[in-house]
């Protein structure tokens, strides 16, 4: 939360096609964070409703890897940053602990506890999706470095931990 330490100088947008979820999830991940006022924007990531040169940050937390097209969003991120603006880039590496393939049969079979693949069944059945919503499993994070290199950030810094990454580039 250290983009938060001085929420009175910051404005806050909240963007995400279902609304209502965004908001109930920043509020479970962030709950001392409720105080700050907070616009909510539905749309997709990959098309933003903002004019070109807009934010300060844009944050991208644990989501590249569900967008339809992220390569797009990289190029939106990029347009809707102020000059020197910065992009942070954080998610989920597609690896266990071990190194192991976390998208492996055995994998998705034996790293979750039982009430977890109980739980995920029933609603995969009820809502007729499929078990796995990324649109893209990253291992490293050099294919987003360089996509976000090609529209034009500049990589200001970059790393991995434990199974995560966070990329921050600068327009």
């Amino acid at each position: 939360c250290s983009f938060f330490h001085f929420p009175e100088k910051l404005e806050y947008f909240l963007l995400d096609p279902n609304i209502r979820l965004l908001h109930d999830q920043f509020l479970r991940i962030y709950p001392k964070l409720s105080f700050l006022k907070m616009a909510h924007i539905k749309a997709n990531a990959e098309y933003l409703p903002v004019k070109n040169d807009t934010f300060e940050y844009v944050i991208s937390l644990s989501a590249v890897d569900h967008f339809n097209d992220y390569k797009k969003f990289i190029s939106e991120a990029y347009r809707v940053l102020k000059p020197n603006g910065k992009f942070l880039l954080t998610s989920h590496l597609d690896i266990s602990e071990s190194g192991e393939d976390k998208t492996s049969f055995r994998s998705k079979i034996f790293s979750r506890s039982i009430l977890e693949r109980i739980t995920r069944y029933l609603y995969f059945k009820k809502h007729a999706v499929g078990d796995d919503d990324h649109t893209l499993h990253i291992e490293n994070q050099d294919e987003l470095e360089n996509q976000m290199s090609k529209v034009g950030f500049q990589i200001e810094k970059s790393e991995i931990f434990k199974r995560h990454f966070y990329i921050i580039g600068v327009k």
